[in-house]
């Protein structure tokens, strides 16, 4: 894994090759596909949001941020769910985008980001402060410094430090209340929920699948599903928040 600095104002977009894929998934041209859409919803009563105290860099950041490991709408929908479809071998291509991971405000940008396996990631500081990027995961631990002169960091390979995929856990030892997950995929069907909570799925092949959620708090769940040709397949997770085990916080 190589780390570069790039100094270039605009952002050019990277392909995913198809070794990224590790021989296990086969791009193909989608006949017929379907979509599956839908929302994660909070059942009960929503908590109130934690608030984190900013203890360094406050001139910054500000006096405390409120936390994103729970964010319901109005409406219960739940932002920030991973919905991933679970042993589809064939199907749409990766795209063409650029995948980064910012620090804006003294926060991780996106909260979750989806990163296939093989793929560059950007480190982007938009602060006007030190940073430093670290990873919580089973696979060895990536920790790099990021000052406030560099914009711009290139992580080649970055996910070849996971040997399957896995949700890996961000952090910054300079302001530890800052918090991200990267979800290393092993396919384009994932989707990360919108503010509403809502998701969506496009030009997936006709066929059974398991829809598998995870979610940072509120853990994980699965529903079997149908895809029809040329038909959308709603689903809708309600989920409450888990009790603790007996003798915990």
């Amino acid at each position: 894994m190589r780390i570069a600095v790039v100094v270039a104002v605009v952002l050019v977009a990277a392909a995913v090759p198809l070794a990224a894929q590790d021989g296990a998934y086969a791009v193909v041209a989608v006949k017929d596909g379907g979509s599956v859409a839908g929302r994660v919803l909070f059942s009960g009563k929503v908590p109130a949001p934690e608030i984190l105290p900013v203890i360094s860099d406050r001139d910054a950041c500000g006096e405390d941020k409120p936390s994103r490991a729970l964010v319901v709408a109005a409406d219960g929908g739940v932002e920030n769910a991973v919905i991933k479809l679970v042993g589809i071998r064939r199907g749409k291509g990766w795209g063409e985008r650029e995948y980064a991971l910012g620090q804006t405000d003294c926060r991780f940008e996106p909260h979750v980001l989806l990163l296939p396996k093989g793929a560059d990631l950007r480190l982007l500081n938009h602060d006007r402060i030190a940073h430093n990027v670290r990873t919580y995961g089973r696979g060895p631990v990536f920790n790099v410094g990021q000052p406030k002169f560099v914009e711009k960091l290139l992580v080649e390979n970055f996910s070849e430090q996971v040997s399957h995929p896995e949700v890996v856990r961000v952090g910054c030892d300079i302001h530890p209340w800052m918090s991200a997950y990267i979800v290393v995929m092993e396919h384009p069907y994932y989707a990360v929920t919108d503010e509403r909570g809502a998701f969506r799925l496009a030009e997936v092949p006709p066929g059974e699948y398991h829809l598998a959620l995870w979610h940072e708090t509120l853990g994980e769940s699965s529903r079997k599903i149908a895809v029809r040709p040329g038909e959308e397949t709603e689903v809708t997770f309600r989920l409450s928040r888990p009790r603790p085990a007996a003798g915990g916080r």
